[in-house]
């Protein structure tokens, strides 16, 4: 089919609001604002959410949510393939005539190079992680299934973003041409001040989704270490995910049930809150594609723990505007974190150096460059 209509961008994520469950959704919210700022007319495709208010329009973009063929499914693979035949679905129903088309990860390549072939026009895929980082060993069959339908997307795929150089790295590792890469900085925005309502008890903060890749664990057994030390410190870990149980069982055994909170995902005011009235934010990561979590609390003057993992040292300079432990060493992540709360002048300094780092990151930089992006591929047709 060859599009010789007005320009219109098609999107295809598996994360949108309301439906956020990483870093990943963050950025496609922020994309969709800046580029329907800037009267980019285009259309969002993205999952089905039972959520009020979660279709309409965002200015010029449109939001499609299409229904899913079932609402049962025996294995997440059948539920992500009839994802993208529900998208397949809802393109033939629009009759849009799309002249770029912009896939956010795996979960969206077959309705992706789809509609690349359909429409004949090209195509753009953020590649936000990769299997062989998360897994580092790809053991089962899901987990190679799942590596060689990323690698299809990178290879088909007309050019790549990337969040970080760690990330550009990987793909070039895996075949992917540097030319057609080109790395598009997530942003942040500087909060508001957090309401009162500070607790009585210094606690320590992180925040992601669930998932052993995180390091929550890591994380939690050095708190363990740390309680002696500093007998009133208190430890929340914001988020949901499969690894939660895992974690929840952890503190039972080390006996830290009073100790630790896991107030589920939270976001907006109360995240805002969280973040501002923590004695330090630490980000334990072990693997980690760019570290929005992280550049959320430099934004927020908070000093910053965070491990070595892909591309959190890109946000955070060891002793300059935060702290940088090796990743999975636990003994250096206690000591990191003695040094944050035994210092707080020290903690502070770089707390407010890290503020100033975060002003070098925005969403309205991120919107202008995947433009250019899009432009240059625009200008080729």
């Amino acid at each position: 089919m060859q599009n010789d209509g007005p320009e219109s961008i098609l999107m295809l994520s598996s994360e949108y609001p309301p439906e956020i469950w990483g870093g990943l959704g963050t950025h496609v919210k922020h994309l969709v604002k800046e580029l329907a700022v800037r009267d980019r007319s285009g259309v969002l495709v993205t999952l089905p959410s039972k959520a009020a208010g979660s279709a309409g329009k965002e200015k010029s973009f449109s939001i499609i949510r299409p229904p899913m063929a079932f609402e049962r499914y025996s294995h997440s693979f059948e539920w992500m393939l009839n994802a993208n035949f529900a998208w397949i679905k809802a393109l033939h129903d629009m009759n849009v005539p799309f002249t770029l088309v912009h896939a956010h990860d795996w979960l969206t390549a077959g309705a992706a190079l789809y509609a690349k072939k359909t429409f004949d026009v090209p195509l753009v895929a953020t590649i936000h992680s990769l299997e062989s980082g998360r897994k580092n060993t790809l053991t089962t069959s899901a987990e190679k299934w799942i590596h060689d339908t990323e690698m299809e997307l990178i290879r088909k795929a007309d050019h790549l973003i990337v969040c970080s150089q760690y990330m550009k790295q990987a793909l070039i590792r895996e075949g992917a041409d540097p030319g057609a890469i080109t790395q598009v900085k997530n942003g942040v925005s500087i909060p508001p001040p957090a309401e009162n309502g500070k607790p009585a008890e210094p606690y320590l903060f992180s925040m992601g989704r669930f998932v052993p890749e995180k390091g929550f664990e890591d994380l939690i057994r050095a708190f363990s270490k740390l309680k002696p030390s500093f007998p009133d410190l208190e430890l929340v870990i914001a988020g949901e995910g499969p690894a939660l149980a895992g974690c929840t069982g952890l503190v039972r055994e080390l006996n830290l049930q009073e100790d630790v909170t896991f107030p589920g995902f939270i976001s907006g005011t109360e995240l805002n809150k969280y973040i501002q009235h923590a004695a330090g934010i630490c980000i334990p990561s072990r693997y980690e594609p760019f570290g929005l979590a992280a550049l959320e609390a430099m934004a927020a003057g908070k000093p910053v723990a965070v491990s070595s993992a892909g591309g959190l040292p890109e946000l955070v300079s060891h002793d300059e505007n935060g702290w940088v432990f090796e990743n999975g060493k636990i003994d250096q992540l206690i000591q990191v974190l003695s040094e944050m709360l035994s210092k707080p002048e020290k903690a502070q300094l770089l707390g407010k150096n890290a503020l100033k780092e975060s002003k070098n990151y925005s969403w309205s930089l991120m919107g202008e460059e995947t433009l250019a992006v899009y432009n240059k591929l625009l200008q080729r047709k």
